[in-house]
Order: structure tokens, then C-alpha cells, then sequence
């Protein structure tokens, strides 16, 4: 469900929306890009953003595309602490894990609010 967000509104909502429901929808991005004031590292609810939800769902090429933006945190954290590469490694998508390991300001190590690391969590020890 798309509802107000926040100071942000509804392009919050609906730019979360858009990335976690539908991959095909890349221009959706562009064109909210365009509004005055919409940023592509827009939190929803449970602050997580639309580089974590790509991150999830393996979607390598949107993954690409908010890496490439400036206004997009790549190591940001959720309701839970967790990551977007933690959330890459739980669903074992070594191709977005890969892209974000790339990035510096990544920090492989991170621990969620259960103490855990992603590698722990995706491969299940602790």
C-alpha cells in the first residue's frame, strides 16, 4: 500500500514501491529523479531503502544504477541494523554482494542488532 511517508510524501513511498515490486519499472527512477525534492535514498516505514530492497531481491542492474547516484548511502541501516549487503547476503546474490563489496564505504563486517555479520547470517553460523 503507497501512503504518506514523513516530510517526504508519497514519492518516498511510491519510489520504495516501485523497486521492490517491479524491476522492469527502471524508468520509474528517472522520472521521479525529475521531481523537485524526490531522492532515490528515500526510507520507507521501516527505513529501508530502495537500494536495500534491490539489494534483496538480487537485482543486479538496479543495484548498479543507485550505486552509480550520489544521493544513494550504500552502507545504511534499517529498523534491525542491517545492511543492504547484509540483505544481498542472506538471499546469497553473490553478483549484488560482489557490487557492493565494491564499494569502500561498505563495511564488510557490519553486525546487525543480533550481533550478526552478513556472512554469519548467510551461512548460518555465528
Amino acid at each position: 500500500m503507497i501512503g504518506w511517508n514523513g516530510r517526504d510524501g508519497i514519492l518516498s513511498d511510491l519510489l520504495v514501491f516501485t523497486v521492490r515490486h517491479t524491476l522492469g519499472l527502471l524508468i520509474a527512477i528517472d522520472l521521479l529523479e525529475e521531481e523537485k525534492g524526490c531522492r532515490a535514498d528515500m526510507a520507507d516505514f521501516w527505513v529501508r531503502t530502495p537500494l536495500m530492497w534491490a539489494a534483496e531481491g538480487g537485482h543486479e542492474e538496479m543495484v548498479k544504477l543507485l550505486l552509480y547516484r550520489r544521493d544513494v548511502e550504500t552502507d545504511s541501516r534499517d529498523k534491525g541494523d542491517r545492511t543492504p549487503l547484509w540483505r544481498a547476503s542472506l538471499g546469497g546474490y553473490e553478483g549484488v554482494v560482489k557490487l557492493l563489496l565494491g564499494r569502500k564505504e561498505v563495511n564488510p563486517d557490519s553486525r546487525d542488532c543480533r550481533g550478526q555479520t552478513p556472512l554469519q547470517h548467510a551461512t548460518g553460523t555465528s
